[in-house]
């Protein structure tokens, strides 16, 4: 049965948990399999913290979307057709001695090639802190005493780069840096409508899923980018 666009809030995964590894295993990811990637996102900053209230709700909407922000301008410097960030990253010895580092430990070209990419990409949303390659954290989450919200955003966006970028990294080995591109594109939609359904949602003339999704970063990009 047809997905009815019009009646739907939060968009529905295409494929579970256990199925995204299946994909990532295999020895091309088509363009059909990256689209149901990019459908299973991240969980959200707003559930991670838990206990946001009125306007606590926009100024984390607010530093969440600055974060997305940073991963799509990652993306575009390191799948994009001017990879400018990821010239000048491996140009810089901090790099080079950290892939010398992944070489020594891994042992398969596969492998050796995945890690070398997403370090690329986690040492970029480190904002190039070779001592501590965690993605930081821009912006600030509305504090609450008693409460580590700073640290769960901190961590929330860790992970959240952590797992795209790994995923990206696999598509632009098996099927090419401009499917990688798509795949973030498309799952900071999925993402975005996951956290703001009430924002980022079905258009009024979009006529399948890909029209949503594209709508939805335009509208993401001429806001925030």
């Amino acid at each position: 049965m047809a997905i009815k666009l019009k009646t739907m809030n939060i968009f529905p995964a295409l494929i579970t948990q256990n199925e995204v590894e299946e994909i990532l295993n295999k020895q091309l990811i088509s363009t059909t399999d990256r689209f149901k990637l990019s459908s299973i996102s991240p969980y959200t900053l707003v559930s991670a913290i838990g206990d946001l209230k009125g306007s606590e709700l926009y100024e984390t909407y607010k530093a969440e979307a600055l974060n997305l922000k940073k991963v799509i301008n990652i993306a575009h410097g390191v799948y994009g057709q001017q990879p400018f960030l990821l010239n000048k990253l491996e140009a810089m010895p901090q790099m080079q001695d950290l892939f010398e580092a992944l070489e020594e430990q891994e042992t398969n070209p596969f492998d050796l090639k995945l890690q070398k990419l997403f370090s690329v990409c986690k040492v970029l949303a480190a904002d190039c802190n070779f001592k501590d390659i965690k993605a930081k954290f821009d912006g600030t989450v509305p504090a609450k005493m008693f409460s580590f919200r700073q640290n769960t955003a901190k961590e929330w966006f860790d992970y959240y780069c952590s797992y795209v970028f790994r995923v990206a990294a696999t598509i632009a080995i098996k099927s090419g840096n401009e499917e990688a591109l798509a795949y973030i594109s498309c799952v900071t939609a999925y993402y975005l409508n996951k956290s703001q359904p009430h924002k980022y949602k079905v258009g009024v003339n979009d006529k399948s899923m890909n029209d949503t999704l594209y709508g939805i970063l335009r509208q993401f990009t001429n806001e925030y980018l």
